[in-house]
């Protein structure tokens, strides 16, 4: 909103209802929130078949090829960060390193709380060196330099646009030969099958991705995200008939205090019409009744 003295006012948080605050939350809240999802589906995969990948052998006899480029991390630091420290973060690991997203919370000049936005909970207290990387979860490394205080805060991503920017790596795409399908030999494809048995890999618990000791499958974490949105669209539908309903009684009770009906205004019409000639002709009968008494 124009402040009237050149600049802009950020009123997003002042609109608390209507339709207005129902495009927000479909915008910032529904939609952001499939689009995680499926980011980290994405991300999961990417690594999964990357680690598989590299342990197998490609037609020209290479090993030690990625067959998904490498995801890059992505670091927003806190608007309201008072601290000049710039966090910087590395995947040291395409093939381990964790999808979750999480947030660094400085606690002091040289500490921080990991904080895991995906399950909600902290997963460790670091302490690090200006300007030395540090590993903080499976191959996502952290790099600090600056001077951050107590309080500041930084969120680090390797999913944010996974499912955008998924692509073959350039070596690959480049040369198929290397395309590590084989694992005992070249032309086995024993590793191809390897990658296709992901598809039944247990690697996600209550959304996070935790392979090796997950729950869901691959197939599992997608289908229960279509069928989240189909019962979050069906369950809208319902409240949205509910208060449509609501709102009918509610303008019924209304128009039947303050409503006008042309029907019974037009039937009051004519009864009030029809009792005023009655009346009419009461006084006609009255005055010829008096006429006559005057004669007599």
């Amino acid at each position: 909103m124009d402040d009237g003295t050149g600049g802009t006012v950020n009123v997003t948080a002042q609109v608390q209802g209507g339709e207005l605050r129902g495009l927000l939350d479909m915008r910032d809240v529904e939609t952001q929130g499939l689009i995680d999802q499926l980011d980290r589906l994405a991300a999961g995969l990417m690594g999964q078949v990357n680690g598989v990948h590299l342990q197998g052998l490609g037609l020209d006899g290479s090993s030690g090829n990625l067959f998904f480029e490498t995801l890059t991390p992505t670091v927003v630091t806190g608007s309201q960060n008072l601290g000049t420290g710039v966090v910087t973060a590395t995947n040291a690991s395409p093939s381990t390193v964790t999808v979750d997203k999480f947030q660094i919370r400085f606690t002091g000049a040289g500490t921080f709380d990991l904080f895991n936005l995906t399950t909600n909970q902290v997963t460790g207290s670091f302490a690090f060196a200006a300007g030395v990387p540090l590993n903080i979860a499976n191959g996502l490394a952290v790099t600090i330099t600056g001077a951050p205080v107590a309080g500041d805060t930084a969120d680090i991503s390797i999913s944010e646009d996974a499912a955008m920017n998924m692509a073959l790596s350039s070596t690959v795409l480049n040369n198929t030969d290397k395309i590590a399908a084989g694992l005992t030999g070249t032309g086995d494809g024993q590793n191809a099958l390897d990658i296709s048995n992901l598809q039944n890999s247990l690697v996600f618990s209550s959304g996070a991705f935790t392979p090796g000791t997950g729950t869901a499958t691959f197939d599992d974490f997608y289908n229960s995200l279509v069928s989240g949105l189909g019962a979050g669209s069906r369950s809208s539908e319902t409240i949205l008939k509910q208060q449509e309903g609501v709102m009918l009684q509610l303008n019924s009770q209304r128009e039947s205090i303050s409503g006008v009906s042309l029907d019974e205004e037009m039937i009051n019409l004519i009864k009030f019409q029809q009792a005023y000639a009655a009346s009419a002709r009461m006084v006609t009968v009255v005055e010829e009744m008096f006429d006559v008494l005057i004669r007599i």
